[in-house]
């Protein structure tokens, strides 16, 4: 028996209708049972989804609670600790000013060539740290550009194989495909669907484009030559960022030694000064 949707072949030359009465069911069971299980499924997610989400909203009202029971003692805690911080801090300041005007009055003219002296170190740790950020900026270009690089190869390597395993029977396989099916629906007298897969057939027919030998040869080519040119920027992006990945490194060890070093050596060089009052001599060896 037909489907209501597939007419028959009328031998007395009238059109096809969809169905041997021309109505249609008011509706198809299979339609709705289909619906019906469809919903179930979402219904089942959605469920699936909403559990999930009270397991995670559970999760963090615990660790919240937690905290929150924590956050009293911690703010007390601070407040203590800022008391006492405030003290110390009061005291160190105080050691500071009364050192300060004692050192400041003895050492006396030596002491813009020691701003100086100290500034000058300053300002070289700062512009290596500066110069560390700077190469940062160029590594992370450089990850860019590699990730750039091998995004264009996977695009360039997909091109390439296609051209290379293009077949003329690959792109006839769906025209002979399409004609095996018409064939089998003529057959079975379903002139409505021979009618639609023939005007399919005209369009697979209209878009088939099959090469002329040199129209491939260029084509391979040029994909070919692609695909290594592309490769070739992998490669060179890959070595500019090891390049930078080096650089950066060895001025991120350099800065940290300067850092870490930075009052013991200025201090060793000071050691070396002689910043006494020198009002018994007309020039000064030292500051």
């Amino acid at each position: 028996m037909e489907a209501p949707t597939q007419g028959q072949q009328n031998t007395t030359g009238g059109s096809c209708q969809p169905g041997s009465n021309g109505k249609a069911d008011p509706c198809v069971p299979k339609d709705i049972i289909t619906k019906l299980t469809a919903r179930s499924v979402e219904l089942e997610q959605e469920k699936t989804r909403s559990e999930k989400q009270k397991q995670a909203v559970d999760a963090d009202k615990a660790a919240i609670e937690s905290e929150a029971n924590k956050l009293s003692k911690t703010e007390e805690d601070y407040k203590k600790e800022v008391a006492n911080n405030e003290r110390e801090k009061q005291e160190f300041q105080c050691y500071l000013e009364s050192l300060s005007k004692v050192v400041e009055q003895t050492i006396g003219a030596h002491r813009r060539r020691l701003d100086e002296f100290i500034k000058k170190n300053r300002d070289e740790l700062a512009a290596c740290k500066q110069t560390v950020e700077e190469l940062k900026q160029a590594r992370d270009h450089a990850k860019e550009e590699l990730e750039t690089s091998n995004k264009n190869l996977e695009f360039k390597s997909k091109a390439y194989n296609d051209v290379a395993g293009e077949t003329i029977t690959t792109k006839l396989s769906s025209v002979s495909s399409l004609k095996t099916q018409i064939t089998l629906e003529n057959t079975n007298n379903h002139l409505c669907t021979v009618y639609f897969l023939l005007r399919e057939l005209e369009l697979e027919l209209n878009s088939l484009n099959i090469q002329s030998t040199a129209e491939f040869h260029a084509s391979l080519y040029r994909a070919f030559c692609e695909w290594v040119d592309a490769k070739q920027k992998v490669r060179d992006a890959q070595w500019k960022l090891d390049q930078s990945e080096a650089e950066l490194s060895a001025k991120q060890t350099e800065c940290a030694n300067k850092n870490e070093t930075f009052r013991t050596d200025l201090i060793e060089q000071l050691n070396k000064w002689d910043c006494s009052p020198c009002s018994d001599k007309s020039t000064t060896q030292s500051c």
